[in-house]
């Protein structure tokens, strides 16, 4: 009765959610491969007999990342194994085309009808699914269950908003966690959550977080100046990254930056939104305040000699990172959730953020209490932060080290995620 509620619901959105798609897609070279993925036709994607795949469900570029170690691992261990990841979104899709080559398969997932989730099951058959947070499919999971193949939630959390609407319909979540083998969480308290929605306890296990897994990153001499000169920049310029910016914040960070430039005149601002189709309200508020900008996609040949380089190109924020003086990481300021602070953290950086992180409250509590970490709540505390960042150099070494202690300290979730994945691999597990 649930599920027949649930899909009924659903196909009732069905002349709704297919033409959003198709809006969606419409922009990018071949939409009809992102429609036909969403309806469950993975045309030739079918993976060979010998491939024995491993499903992983990676939402965004950012999961993609986090899960991509975990990935390298399981092949380490399981070199027969295929992996083949999906994804949500187009930056995700592209992120996880780019890290398997040939040597794994990439899709989108299917919409949760039980006609399109049964449709891909029937293609890849495969070992079992792995699915990164709490990405929760009630026709994805109904049908594995039914088909004897194994789920692993890994790297599970369950935010504050989510929680609330979870316990409200506890009675749904239960039957459709039952369908779960094994909840491998980051805390004890998401483990605690996901036990109050419906999730068996013995089946939970707390693993930390994957993030914190991501090796410490040293560029050598020759990536530094690499990265520096293919953005115009001076030896010894100190920069400014203001990464993930989402609305609200650009004009704020843009004061900011003004302030300091009366500190360091020769500073340059590299501010990165999240979301790309924001770059002209962006490039609006740039202009209003008369700064001297470009384009990272258009930068001249000839070198920059501007004040701010927008930063409108896909997968480069992370690396940019390490070249960075000062760093403030957006969805922070204003109420979002925050963004991964582990990305520059991973450089030796210290991060400054704002206080709506909810999303990554452990981390942010980590990185606080490390000393590597500066919460901030308004544009006069941001100003104070970046400037004794500039000008205090036994405070930037302190800070820094504790970047990267932070990192090496909290690792150990794949090892103990792989663990985990190594019950269904080999064959072991019991039914789920």
């Amino acid at each position: 009765m649930i599920y027949w509620t649930y899909n009924t619901f659903l196909t009732l959105c069905l002349p709704v959610v297919v033409p959003y798609i198709v809006m969606k897609v419409r922009r990018r070279s071949g939409p009809g491969r992102g429609l036909g993925e969403r309806l469950g036709f993975l045309g030739p994607k079918r993976p060979s007999e010998q491939d024995h795949p491993v499903w992983f469900h990676a939402a965004s570029v950012g999961e993609v990342a986090m899960t991509l170690p975990l990935i390298h691992a399981v092949r380490e261990r399981f070199p027969q194994l295929r992996p083949i990841v999906s994804t949500m979104t187009e930056t995700g899709q592209e992120a996880a085309e780019r890290a398997l080559g040939d040597r794994g398969i990439a899709f989108f997932l299917p919409l949760d009808y039980p006609w399109t989730v049964g449709r891909v099951l029937g293609t890849l058959t495969p070992r079992a699914l792995f699915i990164a947070e709490t990405e929760i499919w009630p026709n994805l999971l109904h049908q594995c269950y039914r088909r004897g193949i194994p789920v692993v939630l890994f790297n599970g959390r369950i935010s504050d908003r989510s929680f609330e609407s979870y316990r409200r319909f506890r009675f749904f979540f239960k039957e459709v966690l039952g369908g779960i083998s094994a909840f491998g969480m980051q805390t004890e308290r998401d483990g605690e959550r996901i036990v109050e929605i419906g999730a068996s306890r013995d089946r939970v296990v707390i693993t930390g977080n994957l993030k914190f897994d991501r090796p410490v990153l040293r560029p050598t001499k020759g990536e530094f100046r690499m990265i520096r000169s293919s953005l115009g920049l001076q030896a010894r310029q100190a920069v400014f990254i203001a990464g993930s910016t989402h609305g609200g914040e650009e004009e704020i960070i843009l004061q900011v930056f003004r302030q300091l430039k009366r500190f360091e005149p020769s500073l340059v601002l590299i501010l990165a939104p999240r979301h790309l189709e924001r770059l002209g309200e962006v490039i609006k508020t740039l202009e209003q305040g008369h700064f001297l900008w470009v384009r990272k996609s258009q930068m001249p040949t000839d070198g920059f000699s501007g004040e701010v380089i927008l930063l409108d190109t896909m997968g480069e924020l992370a690396r940019i990172y390490s070249i960075g003086t000062v760093i403030f990481v957006g969805k922070s300021l204003v109420p979002g959730g925050g963004q991964n602070i582990l990305e520059p953290a991973a450089f030796g950086k210290p991060v400054i953020f704002g206080p709506h992180m909810e999303n990554f409250r452990e981390i942010a509590s980590v990185m606080k209490r490390e000393g590597a970490g500066i919460e901030i709540r308004s544009e006069k505390e941001l100003s104070e932060a970046a400037q004794r960042l500039l000008t205090d150099r036994s405070y930037y070494t302190r800070a820094s080290r504790a970047a990267l202690r932070t990192i090496q300290n909290n690792q150990g979730a794949i090892q103990k995620t792989l663990q985990i994945f190594g019950r269904y691999l080999e064959g072991e597990a019991l039914s789920a």
